[in-house]
């Protein structure tokens, strides 16, 4: 798991610096001829699929070889997701309170997150909070109704 962990903090770098940088358009062809390659020695793995009954992946197979938890794919707490910001549950606070920093590759407006993504880590925050009850939940209806802009680049708290 580490590894993939390690390759998804690189593809999280990787993503902000495309969205951050600017360098010219031979550059950019430079660099996507160089990650063709890297994308198709990653599509010629076995695929993963979630096994809903539990929390964990397994490969088509179906061995137990390799199982990771399926969280560690989720795509806002996920360390092996390159999407994921990623969030953190703070020690002492029982999963009711998360701290995230949403990265230049989540902006909306310049220089604040987009609402999309702040509504997903309310979403989140308040799913663990109810499932603390024992039972796993999902999300009905999420209303959300901003009194400011979200700053990028800052430690958020979100508590539940």
């Amino acid at each position: 798991m580490h590894h993939r962990r390690r390759t998804a903090a690189v593809l999280r770098e990787i993503i902000r610096e495309v969205v951050t940088v600017d360098v010219d358009d031979a550059e950019l062809a430079a660099i996507a001829d160089a990650l063709e390659p890297l994308r198709d020695r990653l599509a010629a793995g076995r695929r993963i699929e979630r096994d809903v009954g539990g929390l964990h992946t397994k490969d088509h197979a179906g061995a137990n070889q390799g199982r990771t938890p399926l969280y560690d794919r989720d795509p806002l707490i996920g360390l092996s997701n390159p999407l994921s910001p990623p969030m953190a549950a703070i020690e002492g606070t029982d999963r009711r309170a998360w701290e995230v920093v949403f990265g230049d590759a989540y902006g909306g407006h310049p220089g604040f997150a987009h609402g999309g993504y702040v509504s997903a880590v309310l979403d989140h925050v308040l799913g663990v909070v109810a499932s603390s009850s024992g039972s796993a939940t999902m999300t009905g209806t999420l209303t959300t109704r901003y009194r400011r802009p979200t700053p990028l680049n800052t430690r958020l708290v979100c508590r539940g």
